[in-house]
């Protein structure tokens, strides 16, 4: 849990790119942004650069030092847009380094190796060739290897730099829940488009109506398949590139040279084919083929997506869909007599119960307090990393190790498969006793880790 927490904080996704850009087991490779700032190291001994956001310009700010400026030299090439070999000094030693620019997010990929480590190298394979054998033909020919493995760790270091620079870039253009363009995407679109380009430029805006009640009621699971579905019904109808999601709820394709007609004919199958589905979108539309200005057209098209939005609850459609909501709750309710029967019979007693599915990490609620509530926004739903934080900000500090190691869920899945209950009990900051026991629900399989999650009041502490 805290490794998965881990990622998105202290930059170990980008480690783990990385890590593979050394030569044999010498040398350090390390990304930095377009601010300078270190957000990735090679060596894992040396991740205090990331977190404690190592930067050369800034340290030139404080004081100045020749190494330090001999790196920074190095990085602000990169950063430039230029690649290539250098050298630079650090600890009393010359490094010799190789800069690639990233450009899809301004950063550089530097992969460098110490003087003297290149030279042991060089050195202890020379001595023990002349020591054997005859000494210029061999040393010779060890000499030419090592100078092809060095020239094949450049290389490398160069694909390597190059696979990364195809994850960054999907990470910084896409949504990995839709697979649609992302907002930042949409921006540099929207901000390098060229009006005299095209002949007609038409702006779809779309809302996916409900979503907040649907994952409220429903689990965010339910909301994450309203907007795959918004998404597939495009991909239909649209070509995937044209496509955007630049909110939580929020779609936009552009339609380049589209004649109008084709556009809402399009637009009428997504939305039958959504509500088909039980989903309801609002869309506003707006196509030009003179003054073509994109800004202008995309904030035409939000306005009158806004106005079908007003006239959508306006009659009644916010109701429709609600009724529609509760019966699917009923469903679920009904389906779930043994939480049911927990409930009524121990609801003064819990202080938080939740359905959890191990698999994918994602939650509904039968019961929650605020406090938890605000922890599940703060790390976007993911209950393992909200548990973390609960861990750190309500769990009494000689409870919080083994707190957090019982609610691995690796660990939770081998004793659930013994047909054991987990169960833990602990001590929060403000004196109360909770035992916490974690039970499978009726429908758990191999395919399908549902648990139930109770926190209850142990009055007899």
């Amino acid at each position: 849990m805290i490794g998965a927490f881990s990622v998105e904080k202290d930059g170990y996704l980008f480690c783990e790119l990385i890590k593979n850009i050394r030569f044999v087991d010498t040398g350090e490779s390390y990304i930095i942004n377009e601010e300078g700032t270190d957000i990735a190291v090679s060596d894992p001994e040396h991740i205090s650069w990331v977190n404690d956001g190592y930067n050369a310009q800034q340290l030139l700010l404080e004081k100045e030092d020749p190494s330090v400026r001999s790196v920074m030299e190095l990085e602000q090439k990169g950063l430039n847009g230029e690649s290539g070999v250098g050298t630079y000094y650090w600890e009393g030693g010359l490094c010799y380094v190789v800069y690639i620019p990233i450009p899809s997010v301004h950063w550089v990929l530097l992969a460098g190796l110490r003087e003297e480590e290149l030279a042991a190298m060089l050195k202890s394979t020379l001595l023990s060739s002349i020591v054997k054998g005859p000494a210029l033909s061999i040393s010779v020919a060890v000499f030419l290897v090592l100078s092809m493995l060095i020239l094949f760790w450049i290389i490398s270091s160069t694909k390597k730099s190059a696979e990364i620079n195809q994850k960054l870039n999907f990470i910084a253009n896409y949504d990995s829940l839709t697979n649609c363009n992302n907002r930042n995407c949409y921006l540099s679109v929207l901000n390098s488009f060229s009006n005299n380009d095209y002949d007609s430029l038409a702006c779809i805006y779309i809302d996916a109506n409900g979503l907040h009640e649907i994952n409220n009621l429903l689990g965010h699971q339910a909301g994450d398949a309203m907007l795959k579905a918004v998404a597939d019904e495009l991909f239909h109808v649209f070509p995937q590139n044209e496509v955007y999601r630049i909110g939580g709820d929020e779609f936009i394709v552009f339609c380049m040279d589209q004649n109008k007609q084709e556009i809402l004919n399009k637009m009428k199958i997504v939305k039958k084919n959504l509500k088909d589905q039980g989903y309801e979108i609002s869309v506003g539309i707006e196509w030009q083929d003179e003054g073509i200005d994109i800004k202008t057209i995309v904030g035409t098209a939000e306005k009158n997506m806004q106005s079908e939005k007003q006239r959508y609850y306006k009659e009644n459609g916010k109701e429709r869909q609600m009724r529609t909501l509760n019966q699917e709750v009923e469903q679920m309710v009904l389906e779930k007599q043994d939480a049911d029967t927990f409930l009524s019979v121990l609801a003064p007693d819990f202080k938080g119960v939740y359905f959890v599915n191990l698999d994918n990490d994602t939650i509904r609620h039968l019961f929650i307090p605020s406090y938890f509530e605000e922890m599940l926004k703060e790390t976007n739903d993911q209950f393992s990393k909200a548990l973390f934080l609960y861990a750190n900000r309500i769990v009494m500090p000689e409870y919080r190790n083994q707190f957090i190691n019982f609610c691995r869920y690796e660990n939770l899945k081998i004793q659930l498969n013994r047909n054991t209950t987990p169960e833990f009990i602990y001590q929060k900051i403000d004196g109360t006793y909770i035992t916490l026991r974690i039970l499978k629900f009726k429908t758990y399989t191999e395919q399908n880790r549902e648990t139930l999650w109770i926190f209850g009041v142990n009055d007899n502490l």
